[in-house]
């Protein structure tokens, strides 16, 4: 069995894997114990010089601290290797991210996704974040644009105090721009399959939009624009009132993963019978990253709330609105 490394010893490992994996010249990763005040104030850090600009450098700054504590906690240096080796990769086009001090600057590119809290919880420990049952909607700044789609990260919660604002007002504006950024669409399973360049129906922009009680009892697809983190389409105050009218009432919701939500009419369906879709799907489920929940949410319209079901028992009751915790 391998001996744990010392703080230090994580440290300076993680430095010299970074210049090698990045080909970097060795001034470019340096080490920075935590302050009182300054740009180490909420705790040490490795910095990477990532580019260079005619008005600067591009720094990218790692909180090692949490690393290690995750390390500590038995996640292995591969792991946490590939964690940073994806945080570097994006911050070539990471052009939004050197306003993030300036929230009216950065307060457009700021959307929500959701995440399993628990699964998550490491990486939740600084993030800005509302529990719904098990899921935390998450906030992420929109950083840049790559050929294959946006990049993203979390924000973290010292932001909120460098902005001066409270985490619900913050989300409430999120959850508004991601509507934007995250365009909602329904799929339909066989034209996915069978029709070359469908990308999804703008059911919000189409009048009348039509839905069989077939499919209200089967369900209905959920997602957004480019079928990524699109299970948050669902707390989209414009699409729950469509959904609503769509499903006459009610309605459950399968969150069969991270991408895309299941909508089914509460009047057609049981919630045994979803539960058991619910658990084929995960079962199923090639990623564990993209696993969302194990439990069936219901929409009440008189409340506006969503309820996290298991079985008859009510477990949670959650507000949609991002005014008050719950």
């Amino acid at each position: 069995m391998c001996q744990r490394l010392t703080y230090e010893e994580f440290v300076q490992k993680l430095r010299k894997w970074i210049i090698k994996a990045a080909h970097l010249p060795e001034d470019y990763v340096f080490f920075k114990k935590k302050e009182k005040t300054g740009i180490t104030a909420n705790g040490d850090r490795l910095f990477v010089v990532c580019a260079e600009t005619d008005s600067g450098k591009d720094i990218c700054g790692i909180f090692v601290e949490e690393l290690y504590q995750d390390y500590v906690e038995g996640t292995s240096m591969e792991n946490i290797e590939a964690r940073v080796k994806c945080d570097l990769d994006r911050v070539g086009n990471m052009e939004n991210t050197r306003y993030l001090n300036d929230y009216e600057k950065v307060r457009e590119h700021l959307f929500l996704g959701l995440l399993n809290l628990e699964k998550h919880r490491h990486e939740l420990k600084n993030a800005v974040y509302k529990t719904m049952g098990d899921i935390a909607i998450t906030l992420y700044v929109h950083a840049g644009t790559l050929k294959n789609g946006i990049t993203y990260l979390k924000v973290r919660s010292e932001y909120l105090e460098t902005w001066g604002l409270e985490k619900d007002d913050v989300l409430h504006d999120a959850l508004l721009n991601s509507y934007r950024i995250l365009s909602p669409r329904i799929y339909d399973f066989k034209k996915m399959m069978y029709t070359p360049g469908y990308a999804g129906d703008d059911f919000m922009n189409v009048d009348p939009y039509f839905i069989s009680d077939k499919k209200k009892k089967e369900g209905i697809c959920l997602s957004v624009k480019g079928l990524t983190n699109g299970a948050v389409a669902v707390l989209y105050p414009e699409v729950i009132k469509k959904l609503v009218e769509l499903m006459d009432g009610d309605f459950y919701v399968v969150f069969s993963s991270v991408h895309e939500a299941l909508i089914h009419s509460s009047k057609l369906c049981s919630l045994e019978e979803l539960e058991n879709l619910l658990r084929t799907s995960n079962s199923r489920m090639t990623f564990q990253k993209e696993f969302l929940t194990d439990k069936v949410y219901y929409y009440c319209r008189e409340e506006d709330k969503f309820i996290m079901l298991q079985g008859s028992l009510k477990m949670l009751v959650t507000t949609i609105r991002m005014d008050e915790e719950n």
